[in-house]
């Protein structure tokens, strides 16, 4: 009798600590997951710094917007790289996973005085079944009030930066049509038509869906 009570002791607190990890587990928060699962474009180098700036939710789940600091060689005392970056977190059950993800670095010391934001453009790596384009990216200055994107299925985008940084998330969307950046009084400070290559100075082949979205607009 004695074993048979000692034997449903050890099984209760083996349920109790299993329990108690499968918690710990559920409750991390996303931004530790994408703290813990980040690394430097070398990953034989350690990460110098690492900071999430903010969450901004979607419909499945949260982005986590973060900045890094990362050595570019072993020497003691390296250039440093700045990287920008985002995560994609899901809820599946009791857990966070992780799907998405994209980043831009630089080697410069500061951004450029001039400019008012820098940001990148990402989509899923693989076809996926439900595809999306974000914006993401920060504000270099105070003026900076919100950022606003039009994409190629009609969605129209603003939002206001949280701690110097910002993503736009458009389900569906393939294409990013127009960025905005917008100051006090809805002045718009700045304007990037991405139906263009810069470059050659020509309209991209896929522009034809921004101009459609734009005259339903």
């Amino acid at each position: 009798m004695r074993r048979l009570l000692v034997t449903m002791l050890v099984g209760f607190l083996g349920l109790m600590s299993s329990g108690y990890a499968l918690s710990l587990m559920a409750t991390q928060p996303p931004e530790e997951m994408v703290r813990q699962n980040f690394a430097c474009p070398n990953k034989q180098l350690p990460v110098s710094s690492f900071q999430v700036l903010g969450r901004v939710k979607w419909q499945k789940g949260t982005i986590v917007l973060f900045r890094a600091l990362c050595p570019t060689t072993k020497e003691e005392h390296p250039v440093m790289q700045r990287i920008f970056g985002y995560r994609l977190a899901q809820r599946q059950g009791m857990h966070w996973q992780l799907n998405g993800k994209g980043s831009f670095g630089s080697i410069t010391p500061f951004p450029e005085a001039k400019k008012l934001v820098e940001y990148g453009i990402g989509q899923p790596k693989h076809k996926a079944r439900e595809p999306y384009t974000i914006v993401y990216g920060q504000t270099l200055t105070s003026k900076v009030v919100a950022v606003e994107a039009t994409f190629d299925n009609g969605k129209l985008i603003n939002v206001s930066p949280q701690n110097g940084a910002f993503a736009l998330l458009a389900p569906g969307a393939s294409r990013i049509c127009e960025l905005r950046v917008i100051g006090t009084d809805n002045q718009i400070l700045r304007r990037d038509d991405l139906t263009t290559d810069r470059r050659q100075n020509k309209p991209k082949l896929w522009s034809h869906r921004c101009w459609q979205t734009t005259l339903q607009l």
